[in-house]
């Protein structure tokens, strides 16, 4: 706004011709300078002012309303956020307030139920009744056959003599239909083998060269010498002793079978009777091992007692233990 006249000085503009003062143009300057004054606080005051009681929606938890305030400003809010504690039996405000189902609807979940699955339970452990154990009773029969009439070759002859099974273990198969051999599942270097003796006659050829033989009963004898069970005949109760463990501990992640593990023994002893060491058939052997169970991989040992049979058929588990 132009108060002040360009052709004319301040003082003309206040005052009329003489020197008297002019009131219009007075009331224009008083009006000017009440606009400028009040234009800042115009642009930065807000819109709206906010309605009474607006500071009662940002309360954070009930509030007891004492008796005679019904009419206080904001009453009614304080209300909608505290439920009514009558009935409540004398519960704190927090359990009374706390979320109820609406229209008869229950209060949806904040997250999916969780449900505790039931716990399996332990798989079965070993008990005298069902002692011995035999793998037919497990079904751990091996059924494989070379051709269903060859037999095993180290079942006859001079591999097949008591001393011969002591150091090379007996046959492990299904016995013949005659029940006089076991039928052969391999046929290795010429030789037809059960699966057992399979693996001995790779490892020694005991079949093919009599000096093999010699050497093998020289390594048994070293080995009874010193407190151990001969190589292949503890090989061939680990056949039979896999299987029944597994049926009498109930299974597991980890095991002695395995194969060495450190801090841990998987050692087998041959059970000697009045008459000294039996020989492959109807020898008794005693296992000491470990297993990881399963469901929670704990550690546990135990003893079994093996006894071997003229034929897989024949292997039983007569004793079973947990150490620890």
């Amino acid at each position: 706004m132009d108060l002040w006249s360009i052709d004319e000085p301040r003082r003309t503009a206040l005052l009329g011709a003489g020197g008297r003062r002019r009131p219009g143009r007075l009331v224009v300057f008083a009006c000017g300078l009440a606009i400028g004054a009040l234009t800042p606080w115009l642009l930065t005051s807000p819109a709206v002012a906010p309605p009474p009681g607006a500071a009662q929606e940002t309360v954070a938890a009930p509030v007891q309303v004492p008796a005679g305030a019904e009419g206080s400003t904001g009453s009614a809010e304080v209300a909608t956020l505290a439920p009514s504690s009558a009935g409540s039996g004398g519960r704190p405000q927090a359990e009374a307030a706390a979320p109820a189902s609406v229209a008869g609807d229950p209060v949806e979940a904040a997250g999916p139920a969780v449900v505790e699955e039931p716990r399996v339970a332990s798989a079965e452990r070993a008990a005298p009744s069902r002692l011995p154990l035999g793998l037919s009773a497990i079904g751990g029969l091996p059924s494989a056959s070379l051709d269903g009439e060859s037999t095993c070759e180290y079942g006859a002859g001079e591999l097949a003599t008591p001393s011969a099974r002591f150091t090379l273990g007996g046959c492990w198969g299904a016995l013949a239909a005659d029940g006089a051999a076991v039928l052969a599942t391999d046929r290795v270097q010429g030789v037809t083998c059960c699966k057992h003796h399979a693996a001995v006659q790779r490892l020694k050829g005991v079949a093919s060269s009599p000096r093999a033989l010699a050497v093998a009963h020289e390594e048994a004898e070293q080995a009874t010498r010193d407190g151990l069970v001969p190589p292949m005949l503890e090989l061939r109760a680990e056949r039979s002793a896999l299987l029944l463990a597994r049926a009498l501990t109930g299974g597991w992640r980890a095991a002695g079978f395995d194969g060495p593990a450190q801090g841990r023994a998987h050692r087998w002893a041959l059970l000697r009777s009045e008459g000294g060491p039996a020989d492959g058939h109807g020898a008794r052997l005693e296992l000491e091992s470990w297993i990881e169970r399963g469901e929670d991989g704990s550690y546990a040992t135990y003893r079994m007692v093996l006894e071997l049979g003229e034929s897989a058929a024949g292997d039983h588990a007569l004793e079973f233990q947990w150490l620890e």
